[in-house]
């Protein structure tokens, strides 16, 4: 909020993403984690073990979490109050590329439609579209167009591939793909598609703070935490602004030349950053 220019207390912020609904197409959180105790979260599914449900449970700290998590550094929860629904949509077998193209777009199309029939406008998914101009993508690509028609943005991580990596980023309308900085502005070196293009942004994505499996806590590092904080700072902002029109909100957030969202405002100083595991 302060990075749009809107001066208003934490407490109205809470009060602001009382409204909030974001969608997570990821693995299953696990909900049992003491830093999601008694938030607002729809699950599709249980959490799974493994990478995915493990990915997702950190994915969903980072939009919400305890108000003692959150003070100590262990969790940002920067929607703090808000409606996380997440799909548990991703498994391993589609993080390693073992799942086909065709499969993925199946899985993850039934899951943005039944994202957007429940409320949410704002959908993060928790990895990136590889070979985006392939026809495997086509029920995919049919469901953003009609998700996009109400309303809806997308939200995909660029992929940890450095910025040397040959692969265009998804360029499909209704799309905004999301790269990594790291706390001192600068692009992240596994972040992929560092350059100037229409639907790229950046928002901070290393060693960022958030809920472990097994309870615990750490730091990670990746476009995909870049994507998830840059979709709840656009719901935090939407549901502030509900008259303007999402190209107006992506503006306002990413700024001109890397549009970049300010890493320093994510991440104040916390007494208990350096004791977390990583």
């Amino acid at each position: 909020m302060r990075q749009a220019g809107i001066g208003v207390s934490p407490g109205h912020v809470r009060a602001s993403a009382a409204s909030a609904r974001i969608a997570l197409l990821d693995g299953g959180a696990d909900l049992a984690h003491p830093a999601l105790a008694g938030e607002r979260i729809v699950a599709s599914a249980g959490a799974a073990p493994g990478r995915a449900g493990a990915h997702a449970t950190f994915c969903v700290s980072l939009l919400v979490g305890s108000d003692a998590a959150a003070r100590e550094g262990r969790v940002l929860a920067l929607c703090a109050g808000a409606t996380i629904f997440n799909f548990a949509v991703i498994d391993d077998a589609m993080l390693e590329g073992r799942a086909s193209i065709a499969a993925t777009a199946d899985a993850l199309a039934r899951a943005l439609r039944q994202a957007v029939d429940a409320g949410c406008r704002t959908i993060v998914f928790s990895s990136e579209l590889l070979q985006a101009d392939s026809p495997q993508w086509r029920s995919l690509r049919d469901a953003v167009q009609w998700a996009r028609a109400q309303g809806a943005i997308v939200v995909v991580p660029a992929g940890n591939h450095g910025a040397g990596w040959g692969q265009v980023p998804c360029p499909w309308p209704g799309i905004l793909v999301v790269g990594s900085i790291g706390p001192s502005g600068n692009i992240s070196a596994f972040s992929a598609h560092a350059r100037r293009l229409p639907n790229v942004v950046y928002a901070p994505g290393e060693l960022v703070p958030g809920a472990a499996a097994g309870h615990g806590y750490e730091l990670r590092s990746g476009t995909s935490f870049a994507a998830v904080l840059a979709a709840g700072a656009l719901e935090l902002l939407r549901v502030t602004r509900p008259a303007d029109a999402w190209p107006d909100l992506v503006a306002t957030l990413f700024r001109p030349p890397w549009r970049c969202l300010d890493a320093s405002v994510l991440f104040p100083p916390t007494c208990l950053a350096q004791e977390i595991p990583i």
